[in-house]
């Protein structure tokens, strides 16, 4: 007899983020109102169901390569894409941005995630790399809208913002004087940088 094997995580068609928790039962966290489930009840009242993968080395070294050559403009390039793929995530799902942290809804990074994104709001196009936004909008709307899978944002994000930061000089190198002197630069340099960050 051959044991079926159950997907870790998934996303379902609302965006929601499910855990496998044993026997091919799912839940949700944080939230808790959608009670947990079985595989084949997800599939039938929530599908179509999309696996939570890994971030590819791929789309690592093409995010690392345009945060680098925007220099300054990386971070507030990054809020910019950000807010432009929430935009079309909520256009298509009715107002709801689940899918951009379904990869781990209830980590201290997707929370940073969800309320950061709206800083991308209104950024002035000429503090934004237009070419690093292409990019980083290109491979942010094939993680959570078009691809076959669903990519974690929040956590491979914040690595490749460090990795970057780590080579060219650390958080000022990375950020223009709007978004350091920002109410919310802590809050972003700590999610994106960690412990490198420095007001």
């Amino acid at each position: 007899m051959t044991e079926t094997t159950f997907p870790y995580r998934l996303a379902d068609s609302s965006g929601e983020g499910w855990l496998h928790t044993g026997d091919g039962l799912y839940s949700t966290f944080p939230r808790t109102d959608l009670g947990d489930m079985e595989y084949d009840q997800l599939v039938s009242e929530r599908g179509p169901l999309r696996e939570i993968a890994p971030e590819s080395a791929e789309d690592s070294q093409a995010i690392q390569e345009a945060l680098t050559a925007a220099g300054k403009k990386a971070v507030i390039t990054l809020l910019a894409a950000l807010y432009a793929t929430a935009r079309k995530v909520m256009d298509q799902s009715g107002g709801r941005i689940a899918v951009m942290t379904a990869g781990r809804p209830g980590s201290w990074e997707a929370d940073r995630l969800r309320n950061l994104i709206w800083e991308g709001d209104g950024v002035k196009p000429s503090r934004v790399d237009q070419a690093a936004l292409d990019t980083l909008t290109g491979i942010f709307e094939r993680w959570v809208l078009t691809g076959d899978t669903v990519v974690e944002m929040a956590e491979n994000l914040a690595g490749d913002v460090a990795q970057v930061a780590g080579k060219i000089g650390g958080w000022n190198a990375i950020t223009d004087q709007w978004v350091r002197s920002a109410q919310y630069a802590e809050s972003l340099g700590t999610w994106l940088v960690g412990a490198d960050y420095h007001s």
